[in-house]
């Protein structure tokens, strides 16, 4: 075991140095459990489409992408790393956080937590081995944990009552896309959201129009007018739209510490590097258990 990890590490350094493979580290929570701050993570760029091939991408794929809200040229654009959870012609809803129809696990959510006694610290947190992200105001502590890290507070503190925090269906929240009043989404209730294909047309309205007015008009060059509850393109009334090129929805599996297509929208096609294969190691909390370790 120990000759085939160094045969590994020789070649990913073989790899690395003619540019097919890219350490990237994890500056953010915003993937945790399955990435976590300190991670350097490598990208799979064999798939580019310099190398003569295209990134064949899988739902729930782990994906390094350029942060499309950006400007200047792609390339020059923010490296953002997140799950591909809607692929070109997939339509999404999120009901309390979750995405109905994936059976995603080990996702994190805010809770709060009473604490009176202050017995949750980062001691303790050490102690039982818990990835867990600790603010406090006072006696209530902000957690951010998945199912098994709820399990294993509550067999130590069975008198602690984590909440959720959740924002609540119909409730508008401006900082979610497409931030317009007549569509009240948020960041655990959103969608139904249809996800752009290549060739795909779309009906074109008042209800959908704000979806879609940033792939049309920056993504695909248009010149797009809304006048009189009517829809121009390039100075043309129009009551359909057929897309160009493919867009993917991506979210971080620390639901209510990322930033991500709830917020911005849609990813397209020439935005994303490639896939994320393993984690080399942490920086910033040695461990074993994360050498090599396989990102699922």
């Amino acid at each position: 075991m120990k000759i085939f990890k160094l045969a590994l590490l020789v070649a990913l350094i073989i790899l690395v140095k003619h540019g097919v493979f890219k350490p990237t580290m994890i500056t953010s929570n915003s993937m945790s459990n399955t990435l976590e701050k300190g991670d350097y993570t490598i990208l799979n760029q064999w798939q580019k489409p310099f190398l003569g091939n295209n990134i064949q991408i899988k739902k729930n794929q782990v994906l390094a992408f350029h942060y499309p809200l950006d400007k200047g040229p792609v390339e020059e654009k923010m490296v953002y790393i997140k799950r591909c959870v809607g692929l070109p012609g997939d339509s999404l809803i999120i009901n309390e956080g979750k995405i109905e129809g994936n059976t995603l696990l080990n996702l994190k959510f805010d809770y709060i937590v009473d604490d009176p006694e202050h017995q949750i610290n980062q001691e303790f947190l050490k102690k039982y081995n818990l990835n867990i992200e600790e603010k406090r105001l006072n006696n209530l502590c902000l957690l951010s944990m998945d199912e098994q890290q709820i399990k294993t507070l509550l067999e130590v503190f069975p008198s602690m009552e984590p909440k959720i925090i959740s924002q609540h269906q119909n409730e508008f929240d401006p900082t979610i896309f497409p931030s317009d009043t007549s569509i009240k989404w948020n960041r655990d209730f959103y969608g139904p959201i249809y996800v752009p294909k290549s060739g795909d047309q779309i009906n074109l309205n008042m209800k959908n129009i704000s979806l879609y007015k940033k792939i049309i008009e920056t993504y695909e060059n248009h010149k797009l007018e809304v006048l009189d509850n009517s829809v121009l393109i390039d100075g043309t009334s129009v009551e359909t739209f057929t897309f160009r090129e493919n867009y993917y929805f991506f979210m971080g599996d620390n639901r209510h510490q990322s930033i991500d297509s709830r917020h911005w929208g849609f990813v397209p096609e020439d935005h994303l590097i490639g896939t994320c294969t393993r984690v080399l190691f942490n920086i910033e909390n040695p461990s074993a258990k994360r050498i090599f370790k396989s990102i699922r």
